[in-house]
């Protein structure tokens, strides 16, 4: 398994101040365990997970795939009303409150992972 940056790396980053996340990466082959599987597993550590993939329609094998789970915050928004962790909106615009959101977390970019590294992601 390669992993992206070492535990020292990343506390160097956080000690800096100058970013809120840090991703963190990791290859696993996929002979080992699929994506689906991984998902299957991370469904019984936390109710929210999700997976990406990037394939495109005519291609056979992915380039990443993204999995993720435990989020620091759910969001949702129905009929006006949008609910971000503990706080409540009441809005006919829930982007601009996304984007304040998105506004509070700053993340370090590596040449050698792709350039998402968290977000908002869901159904």
């Amino acid at each position: 398994m390669k992993v992206s940056i070492s535990l020292e790396q990343a506390k160097e980053i956080a000690l800096s101040g100058n970013f809120d996340v840090i991703p963190v990466s990791c290859e696993i082959l996929s002979d080992f365990i699929t994506p689906i599987e991984l998902v299957r597993k991370l469904k019984n550590v936390s109710e929210h997970c999700y997976m990406l993939e990037s394939a495109q329609a005519n291609e056979y094998w992915g380039r990443y795939t993204f999995l993720g789970y435990d989020p620091k915050m759910a969001i949702s928004c129905k009929d006006g009303e949008l609910v971000a962790g503990s706080d409540h909106y009441k809005t006919s615009e829930p982007w601009k409150i996304l984007k304040d959101i998105l506004g509070n977390y700053k993340s370090p970019r590596f040449e050698e992972l792709p350039p998402f590294t968290g977000g908002l992601v869901g159904l």
